[in-house]
């Protein structure tokens, strides 16, 4: 997922990137493969590695995070965001600070949940298709089940949401 948003937001002109990371510690292992797809992204697309910010769900303090942000980097600069919510305090905080999204800060998240077209401006998002893959894993359990060889899982289709964040 980090590769692919990476990508998208190199694609439109992006150089400098930016990790959303999430406070919740029950997600960080989640987190933390996110991440490492975000910077396998910047070597790909020859950027510098990304700065890596912690995005606190309080209005209050992704304010601060955001101006501790802006203290190390100016923009204009893509932030790719750990999920959708994280990506809405992103948004939120630079409203607050008038700064322009997607013009100064990009903002991308992941999981396409349905606020994400709410949002203002509406969330540029990953999406997941789970159904094949589902299916797949639901034969390897059977056949588990049962002594059978398992087919090699496939990965997780996903496809971007363009919208107007970034």
């Amino acid at each position: 997922m980090g590769r692919a948003q990476v990508a998208y937001l190199a694609e439109r002109g992006q150089r400098r990137i930016v990790f959303a990371a999430p406070e919740r510690r029950d997600v960080q292992w989640l987190a933390q493969a996110r991440l490492n797809g975000v910077r396998q992204g910047c070597v790909e697309c020859a950027l510098e590695p990304p700065i890596v910010q912690v995005v606190p769900s309080s209005r209050t303090g992704a304010q601060e995070a955001i101006m501790h942000l802006l203290e190390q980097q100016s923009p204009p600069f893509g932030v790719c965001s750990y999920n959708d919510e994280v990506a809405f305090a992103v948004l939120a905080a630079c409203s607050d600070a008038g700064i322009q999204v997607p013009e100064l800060v990009a903002v991308i998240g992941c999981d396409d949940i349905p606020l994400a077209q709410l949002s203002i401006p509406s969330l540029t998002t990953i999406t997941f298709d789970d159904s094949q893959w589902l299916a797949v894993l639901t034969e390897n359990i059977l056949a588990a089940s049962r002594g059978e060889p398992i087919r090699e899982a496939l990965p997780k289709p996903f496809s971007i949401v363009v919208r107007t964040s970034a």
